[in-house]
């Protein structure tokens, strides 16, 4: 529950658990004590190293509307045959997940699910560098991908 909501309530606890606060209190100690939350007053939040360890499903459903909303304020700002990049991360996918194929784009990414979710939609010319395989960020990276997309032209140089 904690994964999914980041923070919750004691008062929340005891309901869905129907047991006392100082039970829920006790527990709460001792999830703090492990290192995987942070109490405040009349509530705990997740701590970050524990999203980490997440998998990458799980961590796609954690605050699935706040990614949403990123994502559509996002695509907002691309424009038609424009070429993006796409970085890893659940954020990113929801962003890819919304693309509207009439911007007819040129994806540049090393985030397995987003290329997964474009495979299908033709519209899209999908760029994938390669690289070493992270199983838990579900990507591809190392200095092979780095190597790889320097040589595209993309992202753009600073210069």
């Amino acid at each position: 529950m904690l994964a999914e909501q980041g923070n919750l309530r004691i008062a929340a606890l005891c309901d869905h658990f129907n047991v006392t606060t100082m039970t829920i209190r006790r527990d709460l100690e001792a999830l703090e004590a492990d290192g995987f939350l942070v109490r405040t007053h009349g509530a705990c939040r997740i701590v970050s190293s524990m999203a980490q360890q997440l998998s990458f499903n799980q961590k796609d459903q954690i605050r699935s509307r706040e990614k949403s909303a990123i994502a559509l304020e996002a695509a907002k700002r691309i424009k038609p045959e424009e070429a993006v990049y796409i970085d890893s991360g659940t954020t990113c996918l929801h962003f890819a997940r919304i693309l509207d194929p009439d911007l007819k784009l040129r994806v540049f990414t090393n985030n397995l699910r987003v290329i997964m979710a474009l495979h299908s939609r033709e519209e899209f010319e999908v760029i994938v560098y390669g690289g070493q395989l992270d199983r838990a960020g579900l990507s591809l990276g190392g200095e092979i991908a780095l190597s790889r997309m320097q040589g595209t032209g993309f992202p753009p140089s600073r210069e």
